[in-house]
């Protein structure tokens, strides 16, 4: 089997992940170099005015459901008229979505991971204050950012030009990476890059390769 030294490895996926709220961040239950699954918690934003909210809308949506049920009663006994029951009913129906709404909001508090992964990068700290991100930068550094995670390895060889013809799609190599000197990993070509590069005046071709024997 071929050989291949010139090899770099890098994250198949990768993504910032950021808050879908504003705010401080209450505790971290996650640290670089953690695996982690998809959906679980890597951490929490303060939500003591949110609490203090779900609770104030909380009561007054069950109030507007208690006057909604008396006017029901009144005009049950032909008390009150249909106009009266409809306008308590329209205050109690709005007053329930706004509650619906919040609970769901709930959510925007708690940072989970997309997919499963490691946490490559740790950005923020407990305290810190993070945005939801505009998409229009993948910095780290921004305010926006609170872990890096990736998923998978994808290989990458530079094969000189006088060694591209003794390689083929499904062929099974033997790579060296620089992480690992000590170390010799079975590998699998997935593609030959179809044109060459001439980086240090050196031509050479990317081969992409899928690991066998995943260090």
């Amino acid at each position: 089997s071929l050989t291949l030294n010139n090899v770099f490895i890098f994250a198949k996926n990768k993504t910032n992940i950021s808050p879908r709220k504003a705010g401080f961040i209450k505790s971290i239950t996650s640290e670089e170099g953690d695996l982690v699954k998809k959906g679980q918690i890597l951490a929490y934003l303060d939500d003591s005015d949110f609490i203090y909210k779900l609770e104030e809308l909380k009561f007054i949506s069950e109030k507007q459901k208690s006057d909604y049920l008396r006017r029901k009663f009144l005009y049950d006994e032909g008390a009150i008229s249909r106009e009266t029951l409809e306008e308590f009913k329209n205050k109690f129906n709005t007053s329930n979505a706004k509650l619906k709404d919040a609970i769901q909001e709930k959510e925007f508090y708690l940072i989970k991971a997309p997919f499963e992964g490691v946490i490559t990068a740790k950005y923020a700290e407990i305290g810190s204050y993070v945005a939801p991100s505009s998409n229009l930068t993948n910095n780290g550094n921004s305010k926006s950012s609170i872990f890096e995670l990736s998923n998978g390895k994808e290989i990458i060889a530079k094969v000189p030009e006088s060694d591209i013809g003794r390689i083929r799609v499904s062929q099974e190599s033997i790579i060296r990476v620089d992480a690992f000197p000590d170390q010799r990993f079975k590998a699998k070509v997935k593609e030959i890059g179809p044109r060459a590069s001439k980086p240090d005046n050196v031509t050479s071709f990317e081969v992409t390769l899928s690991l066998i024997q995943p260090p």
